[in-house]
C-alpha cells in the first residue's frame, strides 16, 4: 500500500527540513548514542535509502553486538499534470528521524528494566 504526502495521517507531512539535512541530524543522533559504524546506502533517485549500524545491546550481563537496518519509508507525492508520482524524501527522512531517535532512547531507557527481571 502506498502511502501519499496528502494522507491525513501522516505524520511531518508540513516539515521544511530537507532530506539532506534530516540525515545529518541522524548522523547526530548517532554521534549522541556512541553508534560508531554506520552505513548509509543514499540513493534517492533510484527510490533507495536505508542506513545499517551497529549497537552494543548487554544480554544477561554480557555486550553483544547487534545491527541493524533502517529503511526510509517511502512517502508519495501524487502525480500532478507537469510531473511524475515521486517519493517524498522530505517527509521520508522525518519520519526516518523520529523512528530511529524514539527506538534508540528505549533501548536506552529500557536498560534499566533488565536489571530488575
Amino acid at each position: 500500500m502506498k502511502i501519499y504526502s496528502d494522507d491525513p495521517n501522516l505524520p511531518y507531512k508540513t516539515t521544511k527540513l530537507k532530506a539532506l539535512y534530516t540525515k545529518s541530524e541522524i548522523d547526530g543522533l548517532f554521534a549522541k548514542w556512541g553508534v560508531k559504524d554506520v552505513y548509509w546506502r543514499w540513493d534517492p533517485e533510484h527510490n533507495d535509502v536505508f542506513v545499517q549500524f551497529k549497537i552494543v545491546e548487554e544480554i544477561d550481563g554480557l555486550p553483544l553486538q547487534v545491527s541493524a537496518k533502517v529503511e526510509a519509508p517511502a512517502i508519495w507525492d501524487h502525480k500532478t499534470r507537469s510531473k511524475a508520482e515521486s517519493v517524498n524524501w522530505d517527509i521520508s527522512m522525518r519520519v526516518m528521524y523520529w523512528f530511529i531517535k524514539s527506538h534508540l532512547e528505549a533501548a536506552y531507557l529500557l536498560q534499566g528494566n533488565q536489571e530488575r527481571m
